[in-house]
């Protein structure tokens, strides 16, 4: 965890210092800047290390079969069972801030920096039933997954004016820092039993690693202000994470404090749209 901050404070070091140098074509008038936002078609959470056996998309199915076999179970026992389904992770959210210097009318040079979020799936039971003594019991289980990603991306730009409209193709590297998340809280109680499984399960691993991006995109321009669209496609590859996993709680009277190393692999690859407004300086 400490590697992914250091990481990210040497990604906003780098972008700060990009800003810091275009301040000198202020004068010039041939720097602009501005804010994107839209959505980007991914499936991050892939099979690789301890976290995933499978695909997530490709477990989902399954995870619900079971929650849907615990609910009919409970039912069929005379017990009452509501169930939250997991979904399959397909999109997300795409927010960046740019500055672009024109070196000519036609060409330039844009630094992005970008997160990548909105992620998650939830799901889990609640469940009331009685034991074989007739007391009643609670058994509850909640559990969240998701994945985010910062990332620095400079791309050259080229330009082509028509009038007031431009059409824009670019693309470039990026550094890509991806993190994963898992949260899970797991409760048994009864009446005359009391609490016999109360855990929290709180974890995450984290990566880096160059990827590449490219754009087509259409701006209308009065000269000092730029409203418009592109379509993109970034590719990631396989970025390979490590973190903890930290179980803390009471199992059957035993008190648990465990933590774990894992590895993980995620994947932000895939297309996105993109609206922005930006502004020359």
């Amino acid at each position: 965890m400490e590697d992914y901050k250091i990481k990210g404070l040497m990604a906003v070091l780098a972008v700060a210092l990009v800003f810091g140098l275009a301040t000198c074509a202020f004068a010039a008038g041939k720097l602009s800047f501005g804010v994107k936002g839209g959505m980007g078609w991914m499936a991050p959470l892939i099979k690789g290390g301890d976290m995933l056996t499978e695909d997530w998309n490709d477990m989902v199915d399954e995870i619900n079969q079971g929650l849907e076999d615990i609910k009919e179970e409970v039912e069929f026992e005379g017990g009452t069972a509501t169930i939250d389904l997991a979904e399959k992770i397909t999109r997300g959210w795409d927010v960046e801030g740019y500055a672009q210097y024109k070196i000519t009318e036609m060409f330039g040079l844009r630094a992005n920096v970008g997160y990548l979020t909105g992620m998650k799936s939830d799901f889990g039971y609640d469940a009331t039933y009685w034991d074989d003594w007739y007391w009643d019991m609670t058994d509850k289980m909640t559990t969240s997954v998701s994945a985010s990603c910062l990332f620095v991306s400079f791309e050259p730009v080229l330009t082509l004016p028509m009038g007031n409209l431009l059409l824009t193709l670019g693309g470039g590297p990026g550094y890509y820092m991806g993190k994963n998340t898992i949260t899970q809280t797991q409760e048994l109680s009864g009446d005359w039993s009391g609490t016999l499984l109360d855990l929290t399960m709180d974890g995450s691993s984290s990566g880096s690693k160059m990827g590449y991006r490219a754009f087509l995109g259409g701006e209308y321009s009065t000269g000092s202000l730029t409203i418009g669209a592109e379509l993109g496609y970034r590719s990631t590859g396989e970025i390979e994470t490590t973190g903890e996993i930290t179980t803390k709680g009471e199992f059957f009277g035993i008190p648990v404090d465990e933590t774990e190393e894992v590895t993980a692999k995620l994947d932000f690859s895939g297309l996105y749209i993109l609206f922005g407004i930006g502004f020359a300086v």
